[in-house]
């Protein structure tokens, strides 16, 4: 049985080394930990978070003082409804004088979320049988 192998930067392909290493120089000692939780589609891929996280560090002023407080509104590794998700996003963007959404505001309040952490999305059975989505914000985006 052969044993079974661990992922650490020093054993990463080529291709996957210069994508952690693009990491390196924002994230620094915490770059392993974002690039592990990457996926190789969708909103969690390198190519997504790499763009979402550029444009949040080049956010300025009120938008970087949004992007810095709905960051920390929400608790890594904490599971939140839609409804949670929307109540947190929509007092953040009150208290810094953004226009409310409009529209399927739940919907817009979650790509607030995902703008700014790698989230992981689970389905959770309720108390009456039937299953809800459930959001958990897994990394922050935006370091300083």
């Amino acid at each position: 049985m052969a044993k079974k192998q661990y992922l650490t930067p020093e054993s990463l392909p080529a291709k996957m080394a210069g994508r952690y290493a693009t990491l390196l120089p924002v994230y620094k000692n915490r770059s392993f930990e974002l690039f592990t939780g990457l996926t190789t589609r969708g909103r969690n891929s390198y190519e997504s978070v790499s763009v979402r996280s550029e444009t949040v560090h080049n956010s300025k002023g009120k938008e970087r003082d949004y992007n810095r407080s709905l960051t920390n509104a929400f608790v890594a590794n904490q599971k939140y409804d839609s409804h949670s998700i929307a109540n947190i996003v929509c007092s953040v963007r009150s208290a810094h004088g953004f226009d409310r959404f409009k529209g399927n505001i739940p919907k817009q309040c979650i790509e607030e979320l995902h703008k700014l952490f790698l989230v992981e999305e689970i389905m959770e059975p309720k108390p009456d049988g039937k299953k809800h989505r459930l959001y958990i914000p897994k990394f922050p985006l935006l370091v300083e």
